[in-house]
């Protein structure tokens, strides 16, 4: 489902809706979780003898990266929350992308999630800041200090088992 007709639909539309668009069927849908590579997994969905997994996301993310695009923080990080799972391939694809960009404008931009409402969005921002600087195998380190300062302030103020658990890793 990843020719002309395939990848866009299923992202855009949805894949429960767009697997009964093309099967025409009105049964149950299957759904299954499934590994996706070696550390992210993915919703396996069967429908009248079709069967699809909804990883769509983090294919358009690679491709944009392939691609030269440059999608911005928040455009990533609404596609990993469309599926709010640490552990699913749209999450894990937005946050290494993001982290590996080790600029100050993604640091900013995680940082600032710090203080958001809705936990999913402070768990983005937490593990995107916990990946920058896990991934910073410069001389400098850059972002170790800044790391340190944002997640001791951080710990002592976080509510949410999640997120501060992200916090503190």
């Amino acid at each position: 489902m990843c020719g002309p007709d395939g990848l866009l639909p299923l992202h855009e539309a949805g894949v429960e809706a767009e697997l009964r668009r093309r099967t025409g069927a009105r049964d149950a849908v299957v759904r299954i979780r499934v590994q996706d590579g070696e550390f992210n997994s993915v919703d396996e969905y069967s429908l009248g003898g079709m069967t699809v997994r909804d990883g769509h996301a983090a294919i358009l993310t690679r491709l944009k990266e392939l691609l030269g695009t440059h999608p911005s923080f928040e455009e990533l990080m609404d596609r990993a929350l469309s599926r709010p799972d640490q552990d699913h391939a749209a999450w894990g694809s937005s946050t290494i992308l993001l982290a590996h960009r080790r600029d100050r404008e993604t640091w900013t931009a995680a940082a600032s999630r710090r203080t958001h409402p809705d936990p999913s969005h402070r768990l983005f921002g937490a593990e995107v800041l916990r990946l920058t600087h896990l991934f910073d195998d410069s001389d400098e380190d850059a972002f170790a200090g800044p790391a340190l300062d944002i997640f001791a302030g951080w710990s002592a103020e976080e509510a949410h088992l999640d997120v501060l658990t992200e916090v503190l890793h």
